[in-house]
């Protein structure tokens, strides 16, 4: 997983204009969040909305469970 991650951030997301930096989480619970950071909302929509356009986006999201996916956007307020 994390090598996929590595790859889509260096080949794909670091290009995307906008994009300022993408992290993956692990709580003690065992759960993941995947998260990205972006000049503005719009911007991180945007590069979300691409990813299932994008072969390295899509090996990455293999490892990620869609029953237990919850996609949020959060706007950064300081």
């Amino acid at each position: 997983m994390i090598e996929a991650a590595q790859k889509m951030e260096q080949e794909f997301l670091k290009h995307e204009e906008g994009f300022l930096g993408h992290g993956i989480l692990k709580g003690n619970d065992g759960k993941y969040v995947d998260i990205a950071f972006a000049t503005s909302q719009d911007k991180a929509e945007e590069i979300c909305g691409k990813w299932m356009g994008n072969l390295l986006a899509l090996k990455y999201l293999e490892f990620i469970d869609p029953e237990t996916v919850d996609m949020s956007f959060w706007e950064r307020i300081k």
